[in-house]
């Protein structure tokens, strides 16, 4: 995969289900798999609809 730059965790990081880090993974798999953002609000949505608010 390219580089980086700066200070990062990817070198270091094994996602769930992987044996390698963000860093070996090829472009496609990266961007498939990097996707901690989404997930995060995925779930803040369930909790807000579980609560009621909108």
């Amino acid at each position: 995969m390219e580089s980086f730059g700066g200070l990062t965790y990817i070198p270091i990081f094994i996602p769930e289900g992987f044996n390698k880090p963000l860093s070996e993974l090829d472009k496609k798999t990266y961007e498939a798999t990097h996707n901690h953002r989404d997930l995060a609000v995925k779930e803040l949505i369930k909790e807000f609809e579980k609560r009621n608010i909108k």
